[in-house]
Order: C-alpha cells, then sequence, then structure tokens
C-alpha cells in the first residue's frame, strides 16, 4: 500500500471517529442510572445502532439493506479475482476490472428474484448467527468425549471422567430440547417448523445438531464400557512387559566373535579388446575424413576456377564433375556408416555390466577415445558448413 492511500485510510478513519464522538456528544439519551451522561449516551446510541426499528419490521427496507450488502460482497470479491487473474492487462486493466466487476454486481443484485434473494439472506444469517450456538454444543460435546476420557487402562480417575463425560452429553441433549422448545423450533419437528426461510434453517440446525450429540452419547457409553472390561486385565503396557521379561532373564551372555577373514581384492573387468577395435575404428574414420577434406577441397578448387573463367574469348573451364560428386557421396557414406558401428561400440562398453570393475588405466584410455571421438565429430561438422558456404560464393578451399 501507497503512502498516499495510507494517509487517505487515516484520514477516513479519524472523520469516523469523530462523527462518533460527535453523536455521543449531542445525541439527547435517556438516564440509565451510571450518573455518567457520555457513558449514557454511547449505550443508548450504541443500542439503538443494533435495534434498527425500521430494518427489523419494514420487509422493503430489509431488502434493500441485503441487496446492498450483497452488492459490496459481490463487487469486492469479483473486482479482486479480475485483477488476480490477469484478465485485462492494458493500461487501464484496472479500471476495466472494475467496470466489469460493478456491472456484474449490480445485474447479480438488482435482477436477482425475491425468493432468491430471501434465502441467501436466510442462509447467511443461519450460518453467522449460529457460530455461538455451534461453538457451544458441539464444543462442548466434543470435550466431553474426547477430553474427559481416560488417558490408558491404568487411568485412576478414567472412571470419573467418564461419568462425568456422559452427564454432560445428557445435559446438552436436555439444554438443546429447551433451547428448541423455547424458540419455537421443537427439534422433533425438524424440517417441517413453518415460517421464513431462517426458521426453518434454523430448525435444520438444531435437528443435526441432535442427532450428532446422540451420536456422540453412544461412542462414550462405549468408551466407557470398553474401560470396564479391562479392569481384570494386566495393564502394563508392551514395553513395560518387554523390560520385566529382560530382567527375569538376566543379560544374555556374549557370543564369541569369529575373526574377520580378509576380503579378497575384487577382481577388474578387462576391456583392452574392446578398446583396441574401438581405438582402430576411430583412425578409420579419422583417414576418411581427411580423404573427405580433400574431396571437398579438389570440388571448391574446381567450382572457384569454372565462375572466374571464360572472361573477354576464353572458353570456361569445366565445372565440378559428376564422377567427383559420387567420389564426394561414397566418402561421406562410408563415415556415417563407420560412425555409427563406433557409437554401437561405446555404447556396448559403457552399460556393460562390469564397467564399474574396470582397470583405471583401461578408464583414463577409454575416456580419451572419447573425447577424440567427439572432437572429430566436431571439427568434421565444422568443415561440412565451411565447405558450404565456400561452395555458394566460389571461394577457394581455406588454408
Amino acid at each position: 500500500m501507497s503512502c498516499k492511500n495510507i494517509k487517505q485510510s487515516k484520514w477516513l478513519f479519524h472523520l469516523a471517529l469523530a462523527s462518533l464522538m460527535i453523536a455521543i456528544f449531542f445525541q439527547p439519551a435517556n438516564a440509565l442510572g451510571t450518573s455518567i451522561t457520555v457513558l449514557d449516551r454511547a449505550i443508548v446510541m450504541i443500542s439503538s445502532l443494533f435495534n434498527i426499528e425500521s430494518l427489523q419490521s419494514n420487509s422493503y427496507i430489509q431488502e434493500g439493506f441485503l441487496k446492498f450488502a450483497l452488492f459490496v460482497v459481490t463487487f469486492s470479491v469479483s473486482f479482486l479475482s479480475l485483477q488476480k487473474a490477469q484478465i485485462f492487462k492494458d493500461a487501464q486493466g484496472k479500471k476495466s476490472a472494475g467496470v466489469v466487476a460493478l456491472a456484474f454486481s449490480l445485474i447479480g443484485v438488482f435482477m436477482m428474484p425475491h425468493e432468491w434473494l430471501l434465502a441467501t439472506g436466510g442462509a447467511i444469517t443461519t450460518i453467522m448467527s449460529s457460530l455461538i450456538f455451534l461453538g457451544f454444543f458441539i464444543g462442548t460435546s466434543i470435550v466431553a468425549v474426547f477430553v474427559l476420557r481416560p488417558k490408558s487402562g491404568d487411568d485412576k480417575v478414567g472412571f470419573a471422567k467418564n461419568i462425568i463425560g456422559l452427564l454432560m452429553l445428557f445435559l446438552l441433549l436436555s439444554l438443546l430440547d429447551e433451547w428448541a422448545l423455547f424458540v419455537g423450533l421443537p427439534v422433533d419437528a425438524g424440517v417441517s417448523v413453518g415460517g421464513s426461510f431462517v426458521i426453518r434453517a434454523y430448525a435444520v440446525l438444531v435437528s443435526w445438531t441432535y442427532v450428532l450429540i446422540s451420536l456422540l452419547v453412544l461412542v462414550k457409553i462405549f468408551q466407557f464400557f470398553s474401560i470396564r472390561g479391562e479392569g481384570g486385565k494386566d495393564k502394563s503396557s508392551p514395553e513395560e512387559k518387554k523390560r520385566e521379561k529382560k530382567k527375569k532373564q538376566g543379560p544374555k551372555p556374549e557370543a564369541p566373535k569369529e575373526p574377520k577373514q580378509p576380503k579378497e581384492p575384487e577382481k577388474k573387468r578387462d576391456f583392452s579388446e574392446q578398446l583396441r577395435r574401438l581405438a582402430s575404428s576411430i583412425n578409420e574414420c579419422l583417414s576418411l575424413v581427411n580423404k573427405f577434406f580433400d574431396s571437398c577441397n579438389q570440388i571448391l578448387i574446381t567450382h572457384h576456377n569454372h565462375v572466374n573463367s571464360g572472361r573477354g574469348y576464353e572458353e570456361p573451364l569445366p565445372d565440378v564433375s559428376e564422377e567427383q560428386w559420387q567420389e564426394n557421396n561414397r566418402l561421406m557414406e562410408r563415415m556415417a556408416n563407420l560412425g555409427n558401428e563406433i557409437n554401437n561400440q561405446i555404447n556396448a562398453i559403457a552399460s556393460h555390466t562390469d564397467y564399474g570393475n574396470i582397470v583405471e588405466a583401461q578408464n583414463s584410455q577409454f575416456m580419451d577415445l572419447l573425447n577424440e571421438w567427439s572432437n572429430l565429430q566436431s571439427r568434421l561438422m565444422g568443415f561440412i558448413n565451411d565447405f558450404r558456404r565456400r561452395y555458394e560464393d566460389a571461394e577457394l578451399p581455406g588454408r
């Protein structure tokens, strides 16, 4: 947040606080018996704020207030979502997102049917206003079942914990019945209770809470009898039984240590024959590469003389013959076949199951051959690219 936004927020906060103080000091208040006029006025103002008579009795004002609240929520969520999704990435992206979010929010709120509006407001009212109700009944039930329970079979107060937890659950069931009857929601009536959507939603909530607490009563009864059934058993843990058994048996006599036999040195794998064939193939390929270089250079010379001859009354010299190209292609084909054979020999050595036991000197030789083969391939590819460029420009071979 920028410094400008922070200053604006502080200014709005100070303005709201000043308005509140002015309302407290200048609003007429009834005598509440505190003998403090400012406190009396503050209590009256807060009470009036949370007991708006027109909002409670006038359905038209209720719908308008609900639409306004839903519009604020919808606009805030949609505007933030459009910004995070980065749908509008232009310079005016923030303004575009605001306009779209505003339009959609207005359409969604103003065109909302009456029944849908009341159901939405009723659902939000039921959920938010039932937090304390659910926290008390469900939270106390969880404490009665999962906190007031024996920690182990030898817990001295485990029986008392179970009894207290069971009594708490029965007390909650009784309180839930009284709660439902007091607000006009019999638990056995369930969803069939008449009235608005909010009242029916409260009825469903109370009914399911009653079912949940009843199930927890069964769980608590099971805990109670499971602990009672372990009264005649040995309550010591498995670790304690093992320690007692070891004490009775005494320390085990140490077995005589067998003398360690010297390990036989691992046998090294001999790859001398494979390395010899690989070196021979690389040398053969090097000879073919040199012949290929000579063939390409001769083609460049012939092509250069042909392009630069025939000036004046002289006849042009002949261009590269078909025999020269065929010889060049044969050399390239032989190099390609030999290169595949060399790669196969390298893979056969590197993927051999005994390659990890290769003699160190042979491993160094193998690394040298790999470097030599890699350099030869790089040199060949560089020459071919240079040859193509020189042939197109009718240049002589390089030195």
